[in-house]
């Protein structure tokens, strides 16, 4: 190779490693990524995290779609500047994104880790963050994955209110407020999920009162509006006036839905049917012990 040859390919060399240099590097949480193996071999899992409230922090667990059996429960945390854990213990909502697991928070005294969405390891609780929600959208809930428009949706802080979260090759800090749901009444949406059924991928919301009465269960269109009834869940006594977090498991083909004890009745279980009947029984599935806030399957 001649000198001018030679000095031709160093510089190519370093242009290329400085165009590589600039690419922006992708969230790596040690071990959070699943995709190692594929959902069809690996057992199937559900993710949920716990209702916040005063002396009593968020938790995610890990449950077997198979038995309900809680297999694991990290409290979930991001390192701070001295890269020391920093915990969050007001978390909102749960999806899987990709076979990675996403987590939304809430509003934190300390702003730096309000209202964030992070990536999280299921397996020890480490998280990065991805994106902060601006505050014309404030704290996102009960969110759910619809690979269809690879969109993430959830409701503005356990309200009658759509919001959405896209990549937009941004890594997901697109946040927007998708538009009121309506047709409810008096109800208020506590849970939403994605479902997949005969009319395809759907958004399903569950809904409840402040005091007595069903939970509810609707379809909502991804741009928001009238909400569709499907069917009031049995029984009342678990299942009223409290907070509704579900997951719909396809393959069960069911959706689990929270029992709203302070002290934690776990999760219970219904067939998804179309059409459904106006009430629909529903049954103990598993998380025994647990208050749920969001549910999501890794089987989408």
């Amino acid at each position: 190779m001649n000198r001018i040859s030679f000095f031709l390919f160093l510089g190519i060399l370093a242009i290329a490693a400085a165009l590589q240099s600039c690419q922006k590097e992708a969230i790596s949480i040690p071990g959070a990524d699943l995709a190692d193996q594929t959902a069809n071999d690996r057992a199937q899992q559900i993710y949920g995290i716990t209702v916040f409230s005063t002396g009593n922090p968020s938790r995610l667990h890990t449950m077997e779609a198979a038995t309900g059996n809680i297999t694991n429960t990290v409290a979930v945390y991001v390192l701070d500047a001295l890269g020391q854990p920093f915990f969050l213990d007001d978390l909102k909502g749960v999806c899987v994104v990709n076979d990675q697991v996403f987590v939304t928070t809430g509003f934190n005294v300390v702003d730096a880790y309000s209202n964030m969405l992070i990536k999280v390891n299921p397996a020890t609780g480490q998280a990065g963050v991805i994106s902060y929600s601006p505050a014309e959208v404030g704290t996102v809930s009960d969110i759910d994955y619809n690979p269809n428009d690879n969109t993430i949706y959830g409701l503005a802080n356990n309200s009658n209110k759509l919001v959405s979260i896209n990549d937009n090759f941004n890594n997901w800090g697109t946040y927007a407020n998708v538009g009121n749901i309506t047709g409810l009444g008096t109800y208020r949406t506590k849970g939403l999920s994605m479902v997949r059924d005969a009319q395809g991928l759907r958004i399903a919301i569950a809904a409840t009162l402040n005091a007595g009465g069903n939970a509810r269960i609707l379809t909502v269109p991804n741009t928001g509006g009238l909400a569709t009834f499907q069917t009031s869940v049995l029984p009342v006594a678990d299942l009223a006036a409290g907070h509704c977090g579900i997951g719909f498991d396809i393959d069960m083909n069911a959706m689990l839905i929270n029992r709203n004890s302070i002290n934690g009745l776990g999760l219970n279980s219904f067939g998804w049917v179309n059409a459904f009947p106006p009430q629909t029984n529903s049954a103990f599935w598993g998380g025994n012990g647990q208050n749920f806030e969001d549910l999501s399957s890794d089987v989408q």
